[in-house]
């Protein structure tokens, strides 16, 4: 009781100040950003369909080295949802076939390591066609990116035979999850370093753990109809996994874990459009109340499209992810930033969990450090991409696509089109 008082209580000091995105100087469409972010998609895609959300010179993706990527799995898998929701807007032949990409890669993370249900981060060839090299290790964040974009696919992809495969890859993750206490396991028998994906810990709710959890047992379920894993969501309902889920965001003295927050998202968005056990719907509508109140106001698209598909009459949450959507930068490299003393960008008091400076209000994302993930960032630094050589990087755009259509998909948006 005590430990849910002090997390119901934030423990904030000083803490951000939420206000509206500022308008963009005038620039090209939303939907002309787009349609450039998918034409660029085609030098971040590696021949399986594993999105190489990071590009340096070193980089040569013909030839099979996609370089040392840490997060195929999740960025892959926000890609499938991306593409899925653009054809369910567009019909457009390109964006299912870029789906049936993205499972065929994510059926290759996992048929790499072996072992049923348990997938790598990445992989590399040596060479065109060559053996794969796979990188281990895999964490939770990357299994809430899995779960999400098959959960999109299963949802709304019209081929049967990618359905399947969804459905199969479904119900081998969440075995996995059964077998091993909600344990990622690799092949030597060993729990990964943040593994962990159990939804309370020594009596202490881990929302996040308990979200990503639900999301891939209900999916198993939405997809097979199998017992087993409605009894395994009884179990998780017995030890207070679905209450334990409301504590997805914490922060203390007023920080949070930015990556916590793109991965409740995304789980949440997952179990939004489950069916089979009202549970899980009932369980992310209270999470998405909490977590929706602490990151309001503050330039996140993602989660701005999350809780306008079910709050659709919010008129400051639409203008605000139109505005960060404006606002979003087409060029992608990783630019060196340095905001100090800029007077419209207040510094605050404590830096973030990493010592980096931030503000008290929210950046515009054209002038917020380039990531990988825009919105799985602090949207408050005022310092990124110092190291030499940075601007060398580009990531893809796959953060905006995936905000951008799945407000299309919601019936957003076209007023700002025409």
């Amino acid at each position: 009781m005590i430990v849910r008082a002090l997390l119901a209580l934030g423990l904030t000091l000083a803490g951000c100040r939420s206000v509206p995105v500022p308008p963009a100087p005038s620039g090209p469409s939303l939907e002309a950003k787009a349609e450039a972010f998918e034409r660029d998609l085609a030098s971040h895609l590696s021949p399986e369909g594993l999105l190489v959300y990071r590009l340096d010179p070193r980089i040569d993706v013909a030839a099979g080295r996609y370089g040392e990527l840490a997060d195929g799995a999740i960025w892959t898998g926000c890609l499938l949802a991306a593409e899925t929701l653009r054809h369910s807007v567009t019909g457009a032949p390109e964006a299912s076939a870029r789906a049936a990409r993205a499972v065929h890669a994510l059926l290759l993370l996992e048929r790499v390591t072996g072992v049923p249900g348990f997938y790598a981060r990445s992989f590399n060839r040596e060479g065109p066609g060559g053996t794969l090299l796979w990188k281990g290790d895999v964490s939770r964040d990357q299994y809430a990116g899995i779960v999400f974009g098959l959960a999109a696919a299963w949802r709304l992809h019209p081929e049967a035979g990618l359905r399947r495969r969804v459905a199969g890859a479904a119900e081998r993750i969440a075995r996995h999850l059964i077998e091993h206490d909600f344990r990622l396991t690799g092949p030597d028998g060993e729990v990964t370093t943040y593994g962990d994906l159990r939804g309370t810990m020594f009596g202490v709710p881990i929302g996040v753990n308990a979200l990503i959890s639900l999301a891939a047992l209900g999916l198993a379920l939405e997809a097979t109809g199998a017992p087993e894993f409605r009894a395994a969501l009884d179990r998780c309902d017995r030890r207070g996994w679905f209450e334990a889920a409301r504590w997805a965001h914490v922060e203390v003295l007023g920080i949070t874990n930015y990556n916590n927050v793109n991965m409740a998202f995304l789980a949440i968005s997952a179990l939004l459009g489950m069916r089979a056990d009202p549970r899980l719907r009932a369980a992310a509508l209270a999470t998405l109340e909490r977590s929706y109140a602490a990151v309001a106001g503050e330039g996140n698209a993602l989660a701005d499209a999350v809780w306008l598909g079910e709050r659709p009459r919010d008129d400051r949450a639409l203008e605000d992810a139109r505005r960060t959507l404006e606002r979003f930068p087409l060029d992608r490299r990783a630019r060196p930033v340095d905001l100090r003393g800029r007077p419209e960008f207040p510094r605050r008091l404590l830096p973030d969990r990493k010592g980096v400076p931030r503000s008290s209000v929210p950046i515009p994302p054209d002038l917020r450090p380039a990531s990988a993930f825009l919105w799985k960032s602090d949207p408050h630094l005022l310092v990124g991409n110092q190291a030499p050589g940075s601007e060398r990087r580009k990531y893809s755009g796959c953060d905006y696509l995936l905000a951008y259509w799945m407000l299309r998909s919601r019936g957003f948006l076209e007023e700002v089109e025409r």
